[in-house]
């Protein structure tokens, strides 16, 4: 569908995020792409990320057999992310694990891409992140950016690592709310219970809560029907003050802000 409106809509530069993989990502239509980029990895998605049997003794020695439960290891994340490597397309990475950069480097050769890993860069160290990672983004951000700056748009950069103040100072003033955002609030209390007959509808949220207390007997879960009662009941619990973590998608994410910074939104 992206496909079809930018398209339409004439769509000069667009900039793709692949799915759980790259191997077998759908975003692999596109054939030539300006520039490929990996961020860091880690160990997630590991059952679907199992790399076939067939091709698990050309890249690794791996303790766990295939076909076990245990999930992915470091190394065939590596190789399922690399997918995204395009043959004479130039390919970036922020630093990784050692096996999983070894993985990458393995895979960018057989597919002919000339891959650079990126240090963050010290230019970077008086812009505030909320993150440390995302100051090495930012630099994986600006080498793509160059890269496409040098080879599609006529301006000629020194090379990827440069940074103009324009670029500075706009990394300085991006703001993706939700995203590794900190709020504070103060010592108060707002007091809205919840109904307890909608909350005995939220079939998956029951199954979850049971699972996380079979995980941990002594932890106190509770189920709420709306983002708001959620808050209420998280600010209930820290009368006396407390840490809150939200995750999870930013359609929740988007509500609590909704909630706790309404001005933002009029």
């Amino acid at each position: 569908m992206s496909f079809d409106i930018f398209l339409k809509k004439n769509v000069t530069v667009a900039i793709y995020e692949v799915g759980v993989g790259g191997e077998n990502d759908a975003t692999n239509v596109i054939e030539t792409p300006v520039v490929t980029g990996i961020t860091s990895l880690g160990i997630d998605h590991e059952k679907t990320l199992r790399v076939p049997r067939q091709i698990r003794p050309i890249y690794f020695a791996l303790e766990a057999k295939y076909g076990q439960e245990d999930g992915a290891t470091i190394e065939e994340i590596a190789w399922h992310k690399a997918g995204i490597f395009k043959s004479g397309c130039p390919a970036f990475s922020i630093l990784q694990q050692s096996h999983a950069a070894n993985t990458l480097r393995h895979r960018a050769e057989e597919k002919g891409v000339s891959l650079t890993f990126i240090e963050s860069l010290s230019e970077l160290l008086d812009v505030k992140f909320p993150v440390g990672i995302q100051r090495k983004n930012a630099a994986l951000a600006v080498a793509l950016t160059n890269t496409f700056l040098n080879r599609d748009a006529g301006i000629t950069c020194v090379d990827y690592s440069r940074i103009s103040e324009e670029v500075l100072r706009g990394l300085g003033n991006a703001n993706l709310r939700g995203r590794c955002q900190l709020l504070k609030e103060g010592p108060y209390f707002v007091n809205r219970n919840s109904d307890p007959a909608a909350a005995q509808s939220l079939y998956t949220q029951k199954h979850y809560s049971a699972l996380w207390q079979s995980l941990d007997p002594h932890c106190h879960v509770a189920i709420a029907p709306t983002v708001e009662n959620a808050i209420n009941l998280a600010r209930e619990f820290g009368k006396q003050g407390m840490q809150t973590l939200v995750t999870g998608s930013f359609h929740l994410v988007g509500g609590v802000l909704f909630i706790l910074e309404p001005e933002m939104f009029n």
